[in-house]
């Protein structure tokens, strides 16, 4: 069986370092009704993890991603209010997996399919040129992204040196967490517990 996940990432830069990014998630799940929580008592949990790579990535049983509507309302607000980039990754079963990253300041609406969608059509069509400025070697992403894989989720394993995104941290799922010994790994885990529960 293949991996699901959705995850969320965010660039690291003066506005958005790990504790801005887990200030953004906890406001973002008030926004929505839910309160930090003991482990006793939580009603989803999130993971919140960083390393010395450029981003700050986000796992939660809270959201999953399938189509770009999805996507956008809640990576849009969170690069308004980190003003960064912010990428969200959604993978099927690992036959296809989908890379949205928007940044509201230089106005980025990136999309990027790999794979083939199991459940019908693509929710969106690749534009590959919107990745140009976002990667280091937009050449080589352009052909890792349009290669073919067994398990979708390989693609970050050919550009994670592209995006300064390890890819164990691009893959988080209940099925992998991992004790690091990356410099600087920082991993949290938060509770959460619906305030109709009070």
């Amino acid at each position: 069986m293949g991996m699901f996940f959705s995850n969320i990432h965010c660039r690291k830069n003066n506005s958005a370092d790990f504790q801005a990014v887990r200030d953004a998630m906890i406001k973002m799940m008030a926004d929505a009704g839910y309160r930090l929580a003991d482990t006793e008592c939580d009603d989803c949990t999130m993971y919140i993890c960083t390393s010395n790579c450029g981003w700050v990535s986000v796992y939660s049983d809270a959201f999953s991603f399938n189509d770009p509507n999805e996507t956008k309302e809640i990576i849009e607000p969170l690069s308004e209010t980190l003003h960064t980039d912010v990428m969200a990754v959604s993978c099927f079963d690992s036959d296809y997996l989908f890379m949205h990253l928007i940044n509201t300041a230089d106005q980025t609406d990136a999309w990027a399919n790999v794979g083939i969608n199991p459940f019908g059509p693509m929710p969106r069509r690749s534009d590959l040129a919107r990745w140009k400025n976002k990667v280091s070697d937009f050449e080589a992403f352009k052909a890792a992204v349009c290669d073919e894989y067994v398990f979708a989720e390989d693609v970050f394993y050919s550009i994670d040196s592209l995006i300064d995104l390890p890819a164990a941290h691009a893959c988080l799922c209940d099925d992998l967490f991992f004790d690091s010994d990356e410099e600087g790994f920082v991993l949290e885990q938060l509770h959460f517990q619906s305030t109709d529960a009070d």
